[in-house]
């Protein structure tokens, strides 16, 4: 029996490939918005005059971002208009990682972003993320000759997600609607040589969290 894989079996396999990763990146992005989410949350408690103010605020050396810094505009938080369904829409917004400072890109700019989340289960301390909307702005992921994700960088690592989840709020994300206005996307891999540019404009979609397989890790 021949150990080795026909050429039409590698080539299927590199299709699946490439076709898991714009998946990979839409559910990286969604896992930094959480983060961002949960910041908020955060801050909401006795601060919410604070934040509608117009002056830039700048949240950094986050520890759930592994370092990384958090500033935006102004935050305006509806809790009751829709209750339970709470909306948070956000100006001026910017993600950067650690080392920002070294490299000079940040990871997001956007001038809107609104998140819509179900409250229902606040008392078991969940949160059901229902929508995303970004409008205007840019999304920069790389990963440099050396090896540097400015992503993978500033997202916490599982051991300290699940930290965080039982200290503060587990963040639900079965279904959730993304929502995409005049985005510029780019994604460059200085190892891969692969590079990825786009411009998300009027683009909707509907992320379904994927069902484990059994006996599968993640």
């Amino acid at each position: 029996m021949c150990s080795e894989m026909s050429e039409a079996e590698k080539g299927n396999t590199k299709q699946r490939k490439k076709a898991s990763v714009p998946r990979r990146l839409v559910l990286a992005i969604l896992k930094l918005l959480l983060a961002v989410f949960l910041l908020l949350v955060l801050a909401l408690v006795g601060v919410n005059l604070y934040l509608k103010s117009n002056k830039t605020k700048e949240f950094k050396d986050l520890a759930f971002l592994n370092g990384g810094s958090v500033s935006f505009q102004s935050v305006d938080i509806s809790l009751f208009k829709d209750f339970p369904a709470a909306t948070i829409s956000i100006e001026k917004l910017g993600v950067t990682d650690a080392e920002f400072d070294r490299h000079g890109t940040p990871i997001l700019r956007v001038n809107e972003l609104k998140l819509v989340a179900s409250l229902k289960a606040w008392r078991s301390r969940q949160i059901e993320l229902q929508s995303v909307d970004l409008k205007d702005g840019r999304i920069t992921l790389f990963t440099d000759e050396h090896g540097y994700s400015n992503l993978k960088a500033l997202l916490p690592k599982k051991k300290e997600e699940e930290t965080l989840k039982s200290k503060y709020l587990s963040i639900l994300t079965d279904k959730v609607k993304l929502g995409f206005a005049n985005i510029d996307f780019g994604f460059t891999d200085a190892i891969k040589t692969t590079s990825i540019h786009a411009t998300l404009d009027d683009l909707a979609a509907i992320l379904h969290k994927k069902a484990k397989r059994p006996g599968r890790r993640d």
